[in-house]
């Protein structure tokens, strides 16, 4: 990485095509505050006995983080942004931003100068007016700054040479796909943050893993189809949704694995196989890509997508009809279906119980992971609940309810019995609020939108 070719100026990389949509909607200018234009922080330095911090902030301090951090490093320590209150309230300096820089600091007993970035008020200012002010600045810090993504992290080790984030890489370039500055340059936009993009990637490749199977090829195949037919030479296609992809991809490999699924049905499609084909060719494109995604949303968005386009087929008049059922016993889950702990150790799993064809079939048992890190049941469910939140949903991303529960039952209901949904809802309901309590999800009622939460950590 020292060749100099690798190195561009960064006024260069703003006129990127893959950032011309944020460059668009950007607005040019600094913000303004009550018509004022907002002044930039100072900066400064202190010791961390000086910082007081308020009791209701204290739920960001994470004793795990601080673990894994080992010991006060003043290379990796984040600059400290307080609030330094009028003398005529007490001059108090209250830590709005980098509790855990300050708390290592303490428990090394380094006494470091910890370089700060301090909001100084108004010598006039009122308690309530600075009040504000700190509450808008934790808000702005804690919401808009950018936290890392799994897209972050897979930028940073793609620089490192991870074979997973190459593989990554390798894969959106043969695409012709670029997910927010990732794979081809000049490729097709995929909008937003490409989680379901990542998750296709992570069950349909080897992610860099000889010993994995690979179906990464069908991947490209999905991008394809979606290009020819919904798009032209003429018109390309320009909505290039990751949600179809992600279920396009897996309708692909189904039909050619199906047949070879452990506990799964021990034929094929046979002839039925090529008249779908017919149909995907001739007659899928004549509606819209929405008629194939609708209401897939939440958990399982895949085989949504799945189901959908079976469905719609099966309206065809030449169609040699595939039943969900047959879908839902090769592992292709019926999503309207809740499925009981005996049922779900009976059904296979899709793609991972493919057969394998290599001669090493790595796979994670996430159940068995889950109890050997637990210490008993109970914690174990709200470990999994929360692992399974942050898995799906980056911080500050509200979610609802219903899709909390579509992620955790598929595999909450491998390892427990429920008597029934209302029982399952109501035990999922309660570790959401235990994870309130602390600290790890916001709700969001008292704003006025009741049942929705996003995750503080």
């Amino acid at each position: 990485m020292s060749n100099m070719e690798e190195l561009r100026y960064l006024k260069d990389v703003a006129n990127d095509p893959a950032l011309a949509n944020a460059k668009r909607k950007f607005k040019k200018g600094v913000k303004k505050l009550n018509g004022v234009l907002k002044k930039k922080l100072k900066k400064g330095t202190r010791k961390s006995s000086e910082f007081k911090i308020k009791r209701v902030w204290q739920r960001d301090i994470s004793g795990n983080q601080i673990v894994k951090y080992e010991q006060f490093d003043p290379e990796l320590a984040t600059i400290c942004v307080v609030s330094v209150r009028p003398e005529s309230l007490g001059g108090d300096v209250i830590l709005v931003d980098g509790q855990h820089t300050g708390i290592m600091d303490i428990f090394g007993e380094c006494n470091q100068d910890l370089d700060t970035l301090e909001l100084h008020h108004l010598p006039d200012a009122t308690i309530e007016e600075v009040e504000e002010a700190e509450a808008r600045l934790y808000k702005a810090l804690n919401t808009q700054q950018k936290r890392l993504t799994k897209l972050d992290i897979i930028r940073v080790d793609i620089f490192l040479d991870a074979p997973y984030a190459l593989r990554f890489e390798t894969i959106l370039k043969a695409c012709n796909l670029n997910v927010d500055g990732i794979g081809q340059p000049n490729g097709d936009i995929v909008p937003g943050s490409g989680a379901r993009l990542i998750k296709t990637i992570e069950q349909y490749s080897d992610n860099g893993d000889p010993t994995k199977q690979d179906y990464s090829s069908y991947i490209v195949k999905a991008v394809n189809f979606m290009r020819t037919t919904w798009g032209s030479e003429d018109s390309p296609l320009k909505e290039i949704r990751d949600d179809m992809i992600h279920g396009l991809t897996t309708l692909f490999v189904f039909l050619d694995y199906v047949g070879k699924i452990n506990n799964g049905s021990p034929t094929g499609l046979n002839g039925k196989k090529h008249q779908f084909l017919v149909w995907m060719d001739k007659q899928m494109g004549q509606k819209s890509m929405r008629t194939y995604y609708n209401n897939s949303a939440g958990g399982n968005t895949h085989f949504k997508v799945v189901h959908n386009i079976i469905n719609e087929y099966n309206y065809w008049k030449d169609a040699q009809t595939i039943t969900p059922d047959f879908l839902h016993k090769n592992g292709i889950f019926d999503p309207k279906e809740i499925i009981g702990k005996k049922e779900r150790k009976n059904l296979p799993s899709f793609p991972s119980d493919i057969e394998d064809d290599t001669d090493k079939n790595v796979v994670t048992d996430y159940i068995t992971d889950f109890l050997k890190n637990s210490t008993n049941k109970e914690q174990f469910k709200y470990e999994q609940t929360q692992s399974l939140l942050a898995e799906n949903f980056d911080i500050g991303e509200e979610f609802t309810s219903q899709q909390a529960f579509d992620f955790i039952y598929p595999i909450r209901s491998q390892e427990f019995d429920f008597k029934n949904e209302d029982s399952f809802k109501g035990t999922i309901l309660r570790e959401l609020q235990e994870l309130q309590k602390k600290g790890l999800i916001h709700f969001h009622a008292n704003e006025g939108r009741a049942g929705r939460y996003s995750r503080l950590s």
